[in-house]
């Protein structure tokens, strides 16, 4: 589901979502927005007030869920207490989990809804997957410049980004969305570095202090996008995980499954907003770019900002 064949067809449809977001910045251009909320008000199924209440509940619920994930679970210790639930931590991950699936089930339920409604979709409801591609020619891409009359589109005008890229790698060194990765266990007993793991111990990599280790990186504490375009071979130190020193997204068959899908998602946000918009903050804040440890790394300010129109042609979220 997740190869570079697939996100290609896919491609489409990922626009026609990223250019709604366009349009809902655009509306709210000279006043203040939260900007980690745009990605939760995206999806197609749902119109209006009831996207944006669903997208809030869903945030709420996923903040629990990532909450009760690095909450520190006294059954890990001592596994004979397990079955207590002294902390209450299993009861609370269903009660979240439980939540998240309801919110799914409605937006499916939704969905359904919609396609029964609409005689065209409904001439051809066997074949969901023919009406999706449909959907997606509706939208097929022929542009071949970015300027002032394009906006950011194919994977192409991406390549060339070459800073932008650098300074995503930059920001994710310094600020690994997970900070100790997956954690990992041993099958069997094994020793490195001197140190014997005992078989099921449950083991946690250090990601964002290997990111700043001095032996590793030169100014470690420094954000100075310019090193990953100075690096001699650019490609160990991709996301691939290839130089142990850099693992935002892990390492070996533990890599994160959507790692594809992110990249070229977050890219495709990024330079779409950076050359839509430029972005100021509100009269009087000040940048914070402190973090909140946990199992995912936050900012401890969320982050607000003021949207201006860097173009003229608004017909490029059209």
């Amino acid at each position: 589901m997740l190869s570079n064949e697939n996100l290609d067809v896919f491609y489409a449809l990922r626009r026609k979502e990223l250019k709604r977001s366009v349009r809902d910045v655009y509306s709210k251009v000279g006043t203040p927005i939260n900007v980690g909320g745009l990605a939760f008000l995206t999806g197609g199924t749902l119109d209006g007030e009831k996207e944006k209440r669903l997208g809030a509940e869903f945030r709420t619920a996923l903040s629990q869920l990532i909450s009760q994930l690095g909450k520190p679970n006294i059954s890990d210790f001592f596994p004979a207490l397990a079955w207590l639930d002294v902390q209450g931590v299993e009861r609370n991950m269903k009660k979240v989990s439980n939540w998240m699936e309801h919110i799914f089930d409605f937006v499916i339920a939704q969905k359904r809804k919609l396609c029964e409604v609409d005689h065209v979709r409904a001439k051809e409801k066997k074949y969901w997957g023919k009406d999706f591609m449909e959907v997606l020619m509706d939208y097929k891409d022929h542009d071949t410049g970015v300027g002032n009359h394009h906006m950011v589109q194919r994977k192409s005008h991406l390549n060339k980004l070459t800073y932008l890229h650098a300074v995503v790698k930059e920001t994710l060194r310094l600020h690994p969305v997970a900070p100790l990765l997956l954690p990992r266990s041993p099958t069997k007993s094994c020793t490195v570095g001197g140190y014997t793991i005992p078989k099921g111990t449950k083991v946690f990599l250090n990601a964002w202090a290997m990111h700043r280790g001095p032996q590793f990186w030169a100014n470690p504490t420094e954000f100075r996008p310019e090193r990953f375009l100075e690096a001699h071979d650019e490609s160990k130190l991709d996301y691939s995980g290839n130089n142990l020193s850099y693992i935002p997204f892990g390492a070996g068959r533990r890599m994160r499954a959507g790692l594809v899908l992110g990249e070229r998602m977050l890219m495709h946000v990024l330079a779409v907003l950076l050359h839509l918009f430029e972005w100021e903050l509100p009269s009087g804040a000040r940048l914070d770019s402190e973090e909140k440890l946990g199992i995912v790394l936050e900012k401890s300010t969320p982050l607000v900002v003021v949207p201006v129109p860097r173009l003229s042609n608004l017909d490029l979220c059209e």
